[in-house]
């Protein structure tokens, strides 16, 4: 059951860490697409 926690945790944290680099490519991307056309 600890093992299961743990392991829990660190696919969260894995899971957090993937939205946030998807977060800041599309941040990204949009400011690319805005300055591209404006």
């Amino acid at each position: 059951m600890f093992s299961k926690y743990i392991n829990n945790f660190t696919f969260k944290k894995q899971f957090g860490n993937n939205l946030i680099t998807l977060d800041k490519s599309l941040t990204l991307g949009i400011q690319n697409i805005f300055n591209y056309h404006y």
